[in-house]
């Protein structure tokens, strides 16, 4: 493909101030915000450029113009700025440090590097409303996310954005010829995205089609490898904040704590046997004494507690949540449904119209609809909901409640982005009444999107089965998940479906040492993934691997704080390191 230096484009003064009529090509104009080229091509359609950081922006708009799209996935601390204006006699743009896109009078994008200014690649000419199309002549796109299988290649060629149990998409990737692209929709298909691409053949080579539902605006990052790709994309999307210290120790989670008596034996366990552990994670259990995954469609149990401690389990408490975090030096996190149970907050939620149209869809990926818990869940993203909801969190922070597992969060594409920010208002609000130094948010979530990372949120891999292959997927998932925009990964380890074995356990224990986030758990009916319930040669190999985690601690801390000080991601893959090697 062809070059062309940026030398050979006439670069006038600065545009901030001067506007260039529309004409048959374009212009300028100056809205609210900073300057936008706007680029007239056929078939009655009109390109809008402008700039948001270092990414460069591109819009299908009216005539009229509009403002850019709203998306949680895109940090408010990252604004639009000023753009140097590119011309020639057949194309325009805009650039920034990074790079450089321009429209010619066909429609036809261009995208340049920033250094030497060499045309990356460039797309058909637009003809369509729903479709964006570029050429990929060689190279792979990575980002867009996985499922567990999926985490077997780093290469994500075709990727239709959903959150669901064990796999995250998003409308997102880094192409090997030297960019990355975030695509922005006006709004979510239930938990879809509808901002898809495929890379196909053309010929002898390859082009990368996209196709959009509504209106949509492309954010496109000239990079010359992944690793400033994806120091881009966290720019854009938020950089994730270091967790509390707690969190790079170990976690232990189950379903099935049974009693006061029972946690307290577990914890003492624990520190008897010398494993080292931080916190302790718990299911249902904790706030109540049954499961509402049998309730009929927008019914709750009017004895159902959503915002409560089951006196089975915590019958004192804030006295039981002091003891554990000032004695035994545990926090203690409880699972979080984003629906509701009893019967008067659900009436009250729908008198509201707080609630969703959506289910809860069933099983694992590929999902299965239309699920269950309908008509009880929350939509977090209307502001008075979420206002509502971190006020009921409050008297559970007073007892002491370190932090949220939240589950099943996938009823629309961004329950778990808006959840969090519910959930990270509680804490903000419960820290400035207790006039206390302002906390760090920590959650673990079991999807995300891009843009979850910079709330302080953190992601698990989903109800995996307890099985050599899902272990072997683990890595590799984690590290789709990373460069798609979830910096701390961690998973199940042991497996949550099934039984697991000695062997199985501490294997994946041994991985879990070195992911983002360690913790075990399992489901209900089986044997929990207490080191002392594996045999003596299993335990004695369950605390040398968390010792070693323990030891990695301040090493794994200054990774973390060096991600958010300079985006050098903490877990990468190797290809950031050595992207020369065929291996």
């Amino acid at each position: 493909m062809p070059t062309m230096p940026l030398a050979h484009l006439r670069w006038p003064l600065a545009v901030f101030g001067l506007l260039s009529p529309l004409g048959v090509c374009g212009g300028t104009l100056r809205g609210e915000g900073p300057v936008q080229v706007v680029v007239d091509i056929p078939h009655h359609r009109r390109v809008q450029l402008s700039c948001r950081g270092t990414a460069l922006r591109l819009q299908l708009v009216p005539a009229g113009g509009r403002t850019p799209l709203v998306s949680p996935m895109l940090a408010p601390s990252v604004e639009d700025v000023p753009c140097s204006k590119v011309e020639t006699s057949t194309e325009q743009g805009v650039s920034t440090s990074a790079g450089s896109v321009t429209v010619d009078i066909y429609g036809v994008v261009r995208i340049y590097s920033g250094s030497g200014g060499a045309r990356i690649t460039n797309s058909t000419p637009i003809v369509s409303d729903s479709e964006m199309v570029f050429y990929q002549p060689r190279g792979r796109l990575l980002g867009g996310g996985s499922d567990s299988p999926g985490g077997m290649s780093l290469s994500t060629p075709s990727v239709s954005p959903i959150v669901g149990n064990t796999a995250c998409y998003a409308p997102y990737y880094y192409s090997e010829m030297g960019y990355g692209v975030l695509s922005v929709v006006e709004r979510a298909d239930y938990n879809k995205y509808p901002a898809s691409y495929e890379l196909t053949s053309y010929g002898d080579s390859q082009r990368v089609n996209w196709l959009f539902t509504g209106m949509w605006d492309m954010y496109i990052m000239p990079a010359a490898s992944l690793r400033e790709g994806t120091r881009a994309y966290y720019e854009l999307t938020g950089r994730p904040p270091v967790p509390p210290r707690y969190t790079f120790g170990f976690m232990a989670s189950r379903w099935g704590w049974k009693d006061r008596t029972y946690i307290e034996n577990v914890i003492q366990k624990f520190r008897d046997g010398k494993y080292p552990i931080d916190a302790i994670i718990m299911d249902f259990e904790w706030f109540t004494n049954e499961t509402d995954y049998g309730y009929a469609p927008s019914e709750g149990k009017s004895y159902y507690k959503d915002f409560g401690f089951n006196p089975v389990t915590f019958p004192e408490p804030a006295y039981q949540l002091a003891e554990y975090a000032f004695n035994s030096n545990i926090r203690v996190a409880g699972i979080r449904k984003p629906r509701m149970g009893n019967s008067a907050v659900i009436e009250e939620l729908e008198d509201k119209k707080w609630l969703l149209p959506h289910c809860e869809p069933a099983g694992r990926y590929p999902p299965v609809y239309p699920g269950y818990s309908c008509g009880r869940n929350v939509d977090f993203s209307i502001p008075e909901a979420r206002d509502w909801y971190a006020k009921e969190l409050q008297p559970l922070l007073n007892a002491g409640m370190s932090f949220w597992w939240n589950d099943e969060g996938e009823t629309d594409y961004f329950t778990n982005h808006w959840w969090n920010v519910a959930q990270k208002k509680a804490l903000e609000t419960w820290s400035n009444n207790m006039a206390l130094p302002q906390h760090r948010f920590f959650s673990l979530n079991r999807a995300f999107t891009p843009g979850l990372s910079r709330l302080g949120a953190t992601v698990w891999t989903g109800d995996v089965t307890a099985s050599w292959d899902w272990l072997l997927h683990t890595p590799g998932t984690m590290l789709n998940w990373v460069l798609a925009g979830a910096p701390y990964v961690s998973c199940d380890s042991g497996g949550f479906i099934d039984p697991t074995s000695a062997e199985l356990l501490i294997r994946w224990l041994q991985v879990a040492c070195f992911m983002p986030v360690m913790r075990v758990h399992s489901e209900i009916n089986v044997d929990p993934h207490w080191p002392w319930l594996w045999g003596p040669v299993a335990a004695d190999a369950y605390r040398k691997i968390l010792n070693l985690r323990y030891r990695l601690l301040p090493y794994h801390y200054s990774l973390a704080h060096a991600q958010y000080d300079t985006g050098e991601m903490w877990i990468r893959p190797l290809l950031m390191d050595f992207p020369n090697s065929p291996e």
